[in-house]
């Protein structure tokens, strides 16, 4: 889903449907390292807005580097911070960790009464790479199997579905806002400070942990109006 252009001080944008692009490579004699370079790669050269990665993989230098020039290119890159249940360890993964990359961490959907009332999730990686979280655990998410329920959605888990979130409100703000796009060298950086800098500020007791804080998308979208007009953009 993308929105639709609008003006540029509206905060609610309408929605319209819009293709969604997704590379796969697994009916090729590739390792799967090797795919996923192609894949980024590929993404690269369509200079798609926002790239979504559900993923984590030790450091690897020629992903950096892809990274890098993707990120400079002005593509907006969301990475999962990685499902490990032990918040004693906080090393780094990536490419959560990777300069520029918006790295996401996972929290249980709203607890009544609940302190804090989205706890981090349990199996939430934690660690310097992560820049903010967003709902992952136990959400609702559409699947082709024809055992799901009616409405063909699953209840899922992990900080793959949290990045899911933040991806999607990047695109938003690029929607809603398209001339944050206007120059490509600051455009990923842009969004990467308007979504953590609007994440709700409770949610910061732990920056290893919760990173800024929890995704607010209504803040985000006040922020990337703010930054227009304060910027002339």
């Amino acid at each position: 889903m993308r929105a639709a252009p609008s003006s540029e001080k509206s905060h609610t944008p309408a929605m319209t449907r819009s293709p969604l692009t997704v590379w796969t490579y697994a009916d090729e004699p590739d390792t799967q390292s090797f795919a996923y370079m192609k894949a980024l790669g590929k993404a690269h050269q369509a200079r798609v807005a926002v790239l979504n990665l559900s993923l984590t993989h030790p450091r690897q230098p020629i992903a950096e580097d892809l990274i890098r020039r993707i990120v400079e290119a002005g593509i907006v890159v969301v990475a999962a911070a990685g499902n490990r249940p032990n918040p004693a360890d906080r090393s780094p993964t990536y490419p959560a960790h990777h300069p520029g990359v918006i790295g996401v961490g996972s929290v249980s959907v709203a607890t009544p009464g609940g302190n804090p009332r989205y706890p981090i999730a349990t199996d939430s990686a934690h660690g310097p790479h992560v820049d903010l979280v967003a709902p992952g655990a136990d959400v609702a998410a559409p699947s082709p199997d024809s055992a799901a329920s009616a409405d063909r959605l699953v209840r899922v888990s992990g900080t793959s579905f949290a990045c899911a979130h933040v991806a999607a409100t990047a695109a938003l703000l690029l929607s809603n806002y398209p001339t944050l796009g206007k120059f490509p060298l600051k455009t990923a950086n842009k969004v990467r400070e308007i979504i953590t800098a609007s994440a709700a500020a409770p949610y910061r007791q732990d920056p290893m942990a919760y990173g800024a804080g929890l995704l607010r998308v209504d803040e985000a979208l006040g922020k990337a109006g703010e930054t227009i007009n304060e910027e002339g953009a």
